[in-house]
């Protein structure tokens, strides 16, 4: 894989504060140290460089793993609300007698 976004990279002298955590002077203008260099890339090149990124993104969704999915919470609580309530409700018996209804 070829690492594309360091090619695409411009480094800003304005927006250096903001990226190392510097405290930002308020009402003074500061002029940048250099002006930051723009690179022009062709249609073709450009063309070049999506198609590499997209190609990158492709293999890294290819490698991926799923996450293994777990059974939602608020699933398990009502599950217990229910049983509670039929607890209540029907007594073992009547859990006994759903239970072997369902069985069939």
């Amino acid at each position: 894989m070829v690492d594309v976004d360091k090619n695409l990279h411009v480094n800003n002298p304005a927006n250096a504060p903001m990226h190392y955590n510097q405290r930002v002077d308020v009402g003074v203008l500061t002029p940048p140290d250099y002006v930051p260099v723009k690179k022009l890339y062709s249609y073709f090149d450009g063309l070049n460089l999506y198609n590499q990124l997209d190609y990158d993104t492709y293999m890294m969704q290819k490698q991926a793993k799923p996450k293994k999915g777990k059974f939602p919470p608020i699933l398990k609580v009502l599950g217990g609300i229910l049983a509670s309530y039929l607890l209540i409700a029907g007594g073992v018996k009547g859990i006994k007698k759903l239970i072997s209804k369902i069985k069939l």
